[in-house]
């Protein structure tokens, strides 16, 4: 926590550690498909972005907007997703 009792500092550590576990996903797993790639990410991902979230409960849109940018780069990755934007892609092709 940071000292105007916010959580920035933490939130931005956890979009570091997202956005690791993101690169080491898309260099350790070759395939791309919609049903492997939304598995790791609610494996190994999500878990990252959501760990005791209610505690730190982002609420600020910028906030938000950082820890949805890991989301965001992670579904740009699929493969059937390179047409969509970010909300047709979550929608249409992931049912999130």
């Amino acid at each position: 926590m940071g000292n105007n009792a916010t959580f920035q500092q933490h939130i931005l550590e956890t979009v570091s550690k997202a956005r690791w576990m993101v690169d080491w996903v898309l260099h350790t797993f070759k395939s791309k498909e919609k049903c492997i790639m939304l598995a790791l990410f609610k494996a190994l991902i999500q878990p990252v972005l959501d760990y005791c979230s209610q505690l730190w409960s982002p609420h600020r849109k910028g906030d938000i907007q950082e820890l949805e940018s890991v989301q965001r780069a992670f579904t740009q990755k699929i493969r059937g997703t390179k047409d969509l934007n970010y909300w047709q892609i979550l929608k249409k092709r992931l049912g999130l």
